[in-house]
Formats: C-alpha cells, sequence, structure tokens
C-alpha cells in the first residue's frame, strides 16, 4: 500500500488520488459523512481539493452562489477541525485505546501544514486561498495539547479549603508524581509512534508539562510550608522531578536544566532557608533530650553498662546518628546542601559538647562522693573518644575550622578527665604507699596487694 502524500493544488482535475486510487472528488454532503464516520484523512483530500476549486474562481464581483459556497467549505473545515482537535485534546485515551485514529489526524494536520506553507511561498499566485490560508492548524494543534496537559494537571491541585494547610504539599506532589509516571509512559509508548519522528513530540509535552508543574509549586510554596513540610517540597525538586522528566526526554542534563528552573531563584533560597532552621532546630532539641537522659543515668545510683570490657553509654552514638542523618537526608537533595547541613550539623556539635562539658563539671562538683563517681568520669571519658574517633575520621567533614574546634573541646574534656582519675588514684595509693617503706610491709604482702588492686581498678 502506497504512502499517502499531501495533495498538490497543481493541476487540478476531476479526480483526486487518494490512498493510491483515483476517487472523484465528493459533494460537501458526502464530505460531512466522512468526517462523521472520521475518515478524516480521506475527508480532508476532498475538502482540500473543493477548497482549490470554490476559491480559485474567487472574483471581485459579488456572487451570492459563490459565497455559499465557499462557506460550506469553511463549515466542514470548522467541523473537521472540531474532530481533528477533540483527538489532539484526548491524545492520551486515543493513542491507547485507537492510536490509528490519532496517527490520522496527525497526518490531516501535517497535510494542512504543509498547505499553509505552499501558500505562504506562493502568496501571489494562489488566488483566493489566500484569504482563508494559512489555517493555523498546526498551532493550534499545539494548544489543544496544551489544553490537555493543564485540564489533567489543573485537577490535582485541590482547594486549600478542603485539606489540611499541613498535609497540602504532601497530598499534591504524591499526586502529581502518580499522574506525570502514567502519562509520561503514555506519551512515551503510545503517542510517540503515532507522530512522526522528525516532529519531537515529546518536547512539546515536556514543555507543557513543566510549565504546569512550575505553576503549582509556586502555589504549594505560597501556601506557606514550614519546617518539616519542606523536605518533601525540595525532594521533589531536585530527586523525583528529574528522575521522571528523565523518562520522557531521555537526557539526564536537561531533566537536571528543568529541575532548576520549576522555581524562582528566590523561592528555592527560601525553601533551603527553611529547611536548614527546622534541621538545626530538629537537632538542636534532639542533642539537649540525649543529654539530659544522660544526666539522668548518672543520677542514678547504679554502675554504667559494661560493653566489651568499656563503660558504654548510647549518647555519642546518638550524636553521631543526628550527624550522620540529617547529612544522608540532605544528601539526597543535593551535594550542596548536604556539606551545608553538614557544616550546621558540626556547628550543632560543638555547642552540644559545650553543655555536655558543663555537665560534666557539675556532676564531678556535686556529686565526688557517689559511689559511681569514678566508673561514670570513665564512662565521660569513652564517650569523649567515640565522638572525637568518628570527628578525626570522617573524609566527608571539610571544615577545618569546626573540626579544629569540636577536636580541642573534646581533647580538654578528656584531659580534665583523666586528671581527675590520676589524682583519685594517687589520693586512694597515698596510705599504701606510706607503709611499703615500713615494719610492717616486711611481714604482710596486704600494701603491696592493696596498690595492685586499686591499680587494676
Amino acid at each position: 500500500k502506497k504512502e499517502t502524500t499531501p495533495i498538490s493544488t497543481d493541476n487540478i482535475t476531476d479526480t483526486e488520488e487518494i490512498n493510491g486510487e483515483n476517487i472523484k472528488i465528493l459533494s460537501e454532503k458526502d464530505i460531512k459523512v466522512l468526517i462523521e464516520q472520521k475518515q478524516y484523512f480521506k475527508a480532508d483530500c476532498h475538502l482540500i481539493k473543493l477548497e482549490h476549486e470554490r476559491y480559485a474562481r474567487d472574483s471581485t464581483e459579488i456572487d451570492e452562489d459563490l459565497i455559499e459556497e465557499k462557506n460550506k467549505v469553511e463549515s466542514l473545515y470548522e467541523l473537521l477541525s472540531v474532530e481533528i482537535f477533540t483527538v489532539a485534546k484526548n491524545s492520551m485515551n486515543v493513542s491507547k485505546e485507537n492510536p490509528n485514529l490519532l496517527k490520522m489526524a496527525v497526518q490531516v494536520k501535517t497535510q494542512e501544514e504543509m498547505l499553509d506553507q505552499m501558500c505562504l511561498e506562493e502568496k501571489g499566485t494562489c488566488g483566493g486561498i489566500a484569504k482563508v490560508r494559512p489555517r493555523g492548524w498546526g498551532a493550534k494543534w499545539l494548544d489543544a495539547l496544551e489544553q490537555s496537559v493543564n485540564q489533567r494537571l489543573g485537577e490535582l491541585l485541590p482547594d486549600v479549603f478542603d485539606v489540611d494547610k499541613a498535609k497540602l504539599p504532601i497530598e499534591c506532589l504524591v499526586q502529581h508524581h502518580k499522574k506525570l509516571k502514567e502519562d509520561f509512559d503514555t506519551i512515551v509508548n503510545c503517542i510517540k509512534p503515532c507522530y512522526p519522528q522528525e516532529y519531537n513530540i515529546c518536547e512539546k509535552y515536556v514543555e507543557y508539562y513543566h510549565q504546569k508543574c512550575s505553576s503549582h509549586m509556586e502555589l504549594i510554596v505560597e501556601s506557606g510550608p514550614k519546617g518539616k513540610e519542606v523536605y518533601p517540597i525540595l525532594h521533589w525538586i531536585f530527586t523525583c522531578y528529574p528522575k521522571l522528566m528523565n523518562t520522557i526526554t531521555l537526557s539526564e542534563e536537561t531533566s537536571q536544566e528543568l529541575s532548576s528552573t520549576l522555581l524562582p531563584e528566590s523561592m528555592i533560597s527560601h525553601l533551603k532557608s527553611e529547611y536548614f532552621s527546622a534541621l538545626q532546630a530538629d537537632a538542636r532539641m534532639h542533642m539537649a533530650n540525649s543529654l539530659h537522659i544522660e544526666e539522668e543515668n548518672w543520677r542514678r545510683e547504679e554502675e554504667p553498662i559494661v560493653l566489651n570490657e568499656h563503660y558504654h553509654s548510647e549518647l555519642p552514638i546518638d550524636i553521631i546518628q543526628i550527624i550522620e542523618g540529617a547529612f544522608q537526608d540532605t544528601r539526597t537533595l543535593t551535594n550542596e546542601m548536604a556539606d551545608r547541613a553538614l557544616d550546621i550539623m558540626l556547628q550543632e556539635a560543638h555547642s552540644f559538647l559545650e553543655c555536655f562539658q558543663r555537665s560534666a563539671e557539675n556532676f564531678e562538683k556535686s556529686n565526688f562522693n557517689n559511689a559511681n563517681f569514678i566508673s561514670i568520669t570513665i564512662l565521660i571519658t569513652n564517650c569523649c573518644e567515640v565522638i572525637r574517633n568518628y570527628i578525626d575520621t570522617n573524609e566527608k567533614i571539610t571544615n577545618v575550622e569546626i573540626k579544629e574546634k569540636i577536636l580541642s573541646i573534646l581533647n580538654e574534656m578528656q584531659k580534665k578527665r583523666k586528671d581527675i582519675l590520676l589524682k583519685t588514684l594517687f589520693c586512694n595509693l597515698k596510705p599504701h604507699c606510706k607503709m611499703l617503706v615500713t615494719e610492717k610491709w616486711f611481714k604482710s604482702s596486704d600494701p603491696i596487694d592493696k596498690i595492685f588492686e586499686l591499680l587494676g581498678e
């Protein structure tokens, strides 16, 4: 079967070749029947011929019959255009249910565009047709696609009065992700094959979806998300959106460019600021809570837990998890933001250590006679050692200044605790050491045994 080629208005005869067959040009009534039967391409071929015949007889004199005939042609074009653009607007469903219908509509649009171009190039020789062409079906087709996208995504933004304000961003983003995933799959697998390759239909859809998503994102941000509500928005912008777009653009670079233009820079900066403020406040709260629990444990008349022959505390583990958790969560957004989050966490860690140091000093002043004073002092030293090892070996930390401040306070705390332990040990050893040079020492091994016992402890 021969490929269908656009009809030329040159060398007009009484018949026209359509799909390889010589067919007599139909009447207006028969063309209307073809349109109603959805034989759009065949109807368009006859209509083009009819248009040429009617407008080729253009005259400066008023001819009522000719005017009526031209009006009939325009009515048929209006009827056909309604059908064609309805198919375009319903491309998502038509491409899956009746792809040949969409292909035919695309074929008609392409043929009309070619005739428009021909008329523009031969404006002085195409007679009265110049009054009705270009018909601009190419632009109208794109308008129909854009309307379709706007309608599909427009349904996803609920009325702010119908949804809990705190849930609005997440609800919208979940719905957008689901809809875009479904639509992009349909565009790539069903709609794209209905168009000529050179038309780049995916690029057109990307443009319209991006515009509408951008508009929706601005509305979401303007709703005033705070605290933890901001993270899902940033995650959508920097992670979800590029991945979705990559399924239709097949270009990671293009997807990242679209992501960077989804919102104005001022809005992005505002969201980042909100996110980091919430991150910092959250870390400060959790570190303070962990320290409070640790202080409560110190005041109990119980010896600290021993794990692997060392006094064990959950405090340094909590602090490290807070730092790492913030860094890992933010790294799902951008590496730049992750580095900033790490700096903020280290600043909070430094502030926490200052509080930790004061708490340790207060405990030592008021609990010297506590039965567990020595074990808790050792425990505090162990806590400092765990945090120091994490900070000292963490290659992700590039802020040398804050790193040195943290290590300095940790070293200071460890040194002071060791001094306390040594002084306490010397005080306990002193009476036994005095007996080493007495007559009693020669008669009994008790003094030296006690010294070894204390050193062992």
